[in-house]
């Protein structure tokens, strides 16, 4: 029979290799997502943005709660005119915060193609208000003044 003592030792011990198994484990999740992510970032600023698009849907399934994955999903799925991707990507945003001027901005725009003035014009104003001053704001802010 072992001591209560060395009972004890051996049972920290356990605890601390699971601990650390886990911890390099996640350790290693967590930079296979900044990977994923910053090669999808660079797809994007560089305009090829099929390769972006799979990067960022990788990364979403990496770490789901990052909502600006889903964000730079969207511009992506924009620019390429998959706008009704592109509408879910930005409601998936909406979904894990309050969003920013660009989802907002770009919201109106896919509402618009729509034929729904109503709820572009809904979201550009939110656009022009969450951020004033940035170049997403003032866009939103000339849709706002447009005829329709």
């Amino acid at each position: 029979m072992m001591k209560p003592s060395r009972k004890l030792a051996v049972i920290l011990l356990c605890f601390g290799l699971v601990m650390s198994v886990r911890a390099f484990v996640m350790g290693r999740s967590i930079d296979h997502f900044h990977n994923v992510y910053e090669e999808a970032k660079t797809f994007q600023e560089n305009g090829k943005y099929e390769k972006a698009i799979a990067g960022f849907r990788e990364a979403a399934k990496l770490d789901p709660t990052y909502a600006t994955v889903s964000d730079r999903l969207g511009d992506c799925l924009f620019k390429t005119k998959r706008y009704d991707e592109a509408f879910d990507a930005y409601q998936t945003v909406l979904r894990k915060n309050s969003g920013s001027s660009f989802t907002f901005l770009h919201l109106g725009d896919i509402y618009e193609m729509r034929g729904d003035r109503e709820k572009a014009k809904e979201f550009w104003s939110r656009a022009e208000e969450s951020w004033q001053g940035d170049d997403w704001a003032e866009q939103a802010k000339i849709r706002l003044k447009k005829k329709p």
